[in-house]
């Protein structure tokens, strides 16, 4: 019980760190927009702030699958116990 517990943890903490890892990409890389870039900053920066943006998306997605998995699991889990006392 505790070793898949700590499987969809682990899966938990990555996509947290894969959001964290593209506010600091989108921090470093894409930054606050000048008040009036020439459009090679201005493609610059829309390019930079939409890989920050995937990034972001892709470790909500991977928190958010860990948990719905670790749910799925426990009610797996629940229903083959139940069946295995009748």
């Amino acid at each position: 019980m505790v070793k898949g517990c700590l499987g969809f943890a682990a899966v938990f903490v990555l996509g947290v760190a894969t959001f964290i890892g593209g506010f600091v990409y989108e921090i470093m890389y894409a930054g606050i927009q000048y008040q009036d870039p020439t459009p090679q900053l201005r493609a610059n920066y829309e390019s930079a702030a939409d890989t920050a943006r995937k990034i972001e998306v892709a470790g909500i997605a991977i928190a958010f699958g860990s948990v719905f998995a670790a749910a799925g699991w426990g009610f797996y889990r629940r229903l083959k116990l139940k069946d295995e006392e009748a």
